[in-house]
């Protein structure tokens, strides 16, 4: 019919539409829709969070809220150095008198930007952490849509392979730590990645280094996954090519725009981690990596049982993505491969999930007498410093969702061969819409607990007193230290420092992902407490004052004076039992 044109629906060849059905804003509208769609699928997947976005912070499968409230005081601390052009950006006021304390842990470069974004319009920081959370699981369906949708697979598998994206098991059982939620970096890498492999040069370079960048401030141990994953596989596809010079200033474009985003936040941490003498030993890294038998085990109950069974309570280390969906991603995987304009793209995820898989196993994968890990640790600038490499599982249950849309698209596809043309778009938005929902049925991520918050602008005697009578610059020691090493014992420090952000007083102790030989030394020493070389150390750690829980210093006060050091108390708080003492020395 004169003045149709042809439309890619829902993967087969559509029905000719009526001349405008394309048109910019028509996609506009889709796009918008789909962005819908994936946010209410983030909210109702963390359901009752989007009530109670003022009220406390999602754990994921953590037990306790050391890294939540750990990841929400960098937020403020990323907004407090944002206003000031991050001046004094790594000497953030922990660990006191550490140089550069603030380069031990992820940064949270553009979770900070976007808080303080956030900050500034709710006036809550649980607020803007959460609503963090549930823009980074939308962003999540978004990048894999459009990732999807760059291969020309049809609209309705694209977005469908969103919503599953949103509903990635991984990212719920990593909802805790929220460097760890927004993979959008990942999937947008991939996406610059297959447009400079369709062009090489300076802007898909730029765009592909940008994108890197980006994975990179969003989470370091993405990043470094994803230069690693594309650095491995990129050359094989791009073999062809390489007599082509726009390939090379494309790669050097890209290489510096990169190297401009990470290099400002990677150098300074490097620097901080060599001057500690920060790596994770062999005996750690084999402890948090992944077996084998763990990409077989399911975090929660399926309808369909997963191979190695579902883990007796929900945890990090259980990766099946969900039998459904990875029938799904077979089907895809078959249907891409038997065609030509599908198949590099298939081979090259193909290649990412079994690199990913690979990696995940850390100290356990070798070929031979050859160990992977310890040659990525000796060549890898950063990777000597992952403990839990068992995150490159993320990478895995990511390929087989995005193949999986491949199946939804293969099933359109076939339903449109087998039935009559006036029903066909109807019947496969059915098909696609109702396997892309049992697959999300079949592995559902559950929501964790939320650890209640009380509110900064709680009235707080303890709190007032120093605002009132203390220095901002004046330190302080808040005890009693941890009595071990797990995110458990640190959780006191962590609730500390969630008072710090309304106080903003510089403290001795803290929490990060490293932790600095002076604390190491401090927190030995403090343990004593309060004898005279336990007060000595303090003083000589510059600390004016110490805040303590009553129920620890009970029976340990016997006296005011040790040696030539005096402790005499300036405030007790009857209705949180806190008190603050000044530490006097000669």
């Amino acid at each position: 019919m004169a003045g149709t044109v042809k439309r890619r629906g829902n993967g087969g060849p559509s029905p000719k539409k009526e001349p405008g059905s394309t048109s910019p804003r028509a996609a506009r509208a889709a796009e918008g829709l789909a962005v819908a769609l994936f946010l209410a699928t983030a909210i109702a997947l963390t359901w009752p969070l989007a009530t109670q976005l003022d009220q406390g912070l999602p754990l994921g499968t953590e037990t306790v809220a050391t890294v939540p409230l750990a990841s929400l005081w960098s937020l403020w601390w990323n907004a407090d150095r944002l206003v000031v052009g991050y001046e004094g950006y790594w000497n953030a006021p922990i660990f006191h008198p550490t140089a550069s304390p603030f380069a031990f842990s992820e940064a949270h470069v553009l979770h900070g930007v976007l808080g303080s974004l956030l900050f500034r319009g709710t006036g809550s920081w649980p607020v803007s952490y959460n609503a963090v959370v549930l823009l980074a699981l939308t962003l999540n369906g978004w990048a894999a849509h459009r990732l999807l949708l760059a291969p020309s697979l049809g609209r309705v598998p694209s977005t469908l392979g969103g919503v599953l994206v949103v509903a990635l098991p991984y990212v719920y059982q990593e909802l805790g730590v929220l460097a760890l939620v927004p993979i959008w970096g990942i999937t947008i890498s991939l996406l610059a990645a297959l447009r400079f492999v369709r062009a090489p040069e300076i802007k898909s370079g730029a765009r592909l280094g940008l994108t890197v960048g980006v994975s990179y401030l969003l989470c370091g141990y993405y990043g470094l996954m994803t230069g690693l994953l594309l650095a491995l596989t990129l050359p094989f596809i791009l073999l062809a090519r390489l007599r082509d010079p726009k390939l090379w200033v494309g790669l050097l474009v890209g290489g510096l725009t990169a190297g401009l985003l990470v290099l400002p936040i990677a150098l300074p941490q490097r620097a901080a981690s060599a001057e500690e003498g920060f790596e994770r030993s062999e005996k750690t890294v084999a402890k948090h990596s992944a077996r084998a038998v763990d990409h077989l085990e399911a975090a929660w109950p399926s309808f369909v049982p997963a191979p190695g069974g579902t883990v007796s309570k929900p945890s990090s280390r259980a990766f099946w993505p969900g039998t459904v969906r990875v029938f799904l991603a077979l089907l895809g995987l078959g249907w891409a491969l038997s065609h030509r304009q599908h198949k590099g793209r298939a081979l090259w995820l193909l290649a990412l999930g079994g690199l990913g898989f690979l990696f995940s196993l850390g100290p356990h994968a070798t070929i031979g007498p050859l160990s992977i890990h310890d040659l990525l640790r000796t060549g890898l600038p950063g990777y000597g410093q992952m403990r839990a490499l068992f995150r490159f599982a993320v990478v895995p249950q990511l390929i087989a969702t995005l193949l999986a849309a491949y199946g939804l698209e293969a099933c359109s596809r076939g339903l449109f061969r087998a039935v009559r043309k006036p029903a066909r778009p109807g019947l496969a938005v059915l098909l696609s819409t109702a396997l892309a929902f049992a697959a999300l049925a079949d592995q559902r991520p559950r929501m964790g607990p939320i650890h209640p918050l009380p509110p900064l602008e709680l009235e707080l005697g303890w709190i007032d007193w120093i605002e009132r009578n203390t220095p901002t610059d004046s330190v302080f020691a808040f005890l009693p230290f941890p009595g071990g090493r797990t995110s458990a014992d640190y959780l006191g420090t962590a609730q500390w420092m969630y008072w710090q952000m309304r106080h903003g007083r510089p403290m001795v102790n803290g929490y990060s992902s490293f932790f600095p030989k002076s604390f190491r030394d401090l927190k030995k020493e403090v343990a004593s407490f309060p004898s005279q070389s336990a007060l000595e150390r303090l003083a000589s750690y510059g600390v004016e004052y110490v805040v303590a829980h009553r129920g620890f210093v009970t029976g340990r006060l016997d006296r005011t004076s040790w040696g030539g050091v005096r402790l005499e108390r300036m405030f007790a708080d009857a209705a949180t039992a806190i008190d603050v003492y000044r530490l006097k020395h000669p």
